[in-house]
């Protein structure tokens, strides 16, 4: 891993799929320098020293849909890069990364940059969805109940 290491952001077509975090403003190419990272975006172009820069990883299970009918579970990578002045967000998972060097960009950032990482479970992400889909039908039941004692005034 050679300083000045440059990694561009990969287009649908070489993605294959829309991205798993989608943005107005993404994070076109990322270049690691030997004493800071140079963030693209469509706006702007950053420089941002190591040591004013955090990280976040966060690993979290997601729906994915692929079409009509299809879709599951993947493991979504988050990574958030905290400067002085702003953040950028990117997605560094196994299904349709935003850049195609994914492991690579994550050892860089984990060997450079203060990183903190995080990690949900997929039986907690479906308890949750299960938690809502509970509230949902007592929201519809109590919700009806009141349309029926209205008809009835």
């Amino acid at each position: 891993m050679a300083p000045g290491r440059t990694f561009q952001r990969q287009s649908l077509l070489q993605r294959g799929h829309f991205t798993n975090h989608p943005t107005f403003f993404p994070v076109l190419r990322l270049q690691f320098g030997p004493s800071d990272l140079e963030v693209k975006t469509p706006l702007r172009r950053e420089r941002i020293s190591y040591s004013s820069l955090s990280a976040e990883v966060r690993e979290r299970h997601i729906f994915k849909s692929y079409g009509r009918g299809a879709g599951g579970y993947i493991k979504q990578t988050l990574v958030s890069l905290r400067g002085p002045r702003r953040t950028y967000r990117f997605d560094l998972s196994g299904n349709f990364p935003d850049f195609k060097e994914r492991t690579e960009i994550l050892d860089l950032l984990r060997t450079r940059v203060a990183t903190v990482e995080s990690n949900e479970s997929l039986s907690r992400v479906k308890n949750k969805q299960h938690f809502a889909g509970a509230m949902l039908l007592i929201a519809s039941v109590v919700i009806l109940g009141l349309l029926i004692a209205w008809q009835r005034l």
